[in-house]
């Protein structure tokens, strides 16, 4: 599956959100690994967008309340298009296929690298990765479930970082964790 990262509701594009999102769109093949990893071919001649939009503090918890019961704001939220008793389970013969929303709190994602003691980008690449997970259907329901996309997310995040150094050095990517 190809996957091609659409950002929404953004910004004038200054914010170091939208500078950071907008260099993922240049990195979307370690996205087209994890589902070759997860679908084994299932969605090899997809090609799909997920639409990613910056919110507010106040926004998010609205959002947070009226879809999860959950009177705060959170660092990310998915709505994914296609799942079905938690199957992915997108039709098949679509030109582009939409996979569905990740909305992300950029305030509440500042919190959380604080809390762990990474950097913002790092904590913002996180969470777009662990949006993403939820839209293939990934879940962190039981312990197993929550191993698995951990390790996922890290490993998405560390990709990112991986190939956004290499460019940003020149040297070509090789290889890759996925």
């Amino acid at each position: 599956m190809k996957v091609h990262l659409c950002l929404d509701s953004v910004d004038d594009g200054e914010s170091e959100s939208i500078r950071a999102l907008r260099k993922l769109e240049g990195c979307e093949e370690v996205l087209e690994r994890v589902v070759q990893r997860l679908f084994q071919g299932r969605y090899e001649n997809q090609q799909a967008e997920v639409s990613i939009s910056i919110v507010s503090t106040t926004e998010m918890q609205e959002i947070n309340r009226e879809y999860r019961g959950i009177d705060q704001p959170t660092d990310v939220l998915s709505f994914p298009m296609w799942e079905e008793g938690e199957e992915f389970c997108p039709p098949s013969g679509w030109e582009m296929l939409p996979l569905g929303d990740i909305l992300i709190c950029e305030e509440v994602v500042r919190e959380n690298a604080r809390q762990n003691n990474v950097s913002y980008i790092e904590e913002l690449y996180l969470i777009v990765a662990h949006g993403f997970l939820h839209l293939l259907g990934i879940d962190h329901d039981t312990v197993e479930k929550q191993e698995m996309m951990w390790s996922l997310q890290s490993i998405i995040r560390d990709e990112w970082l991986l190939a956004l150094n290499k460019i940003q050095s020149d040297s070509p990517i090789e290889g890759g964790l996925i």
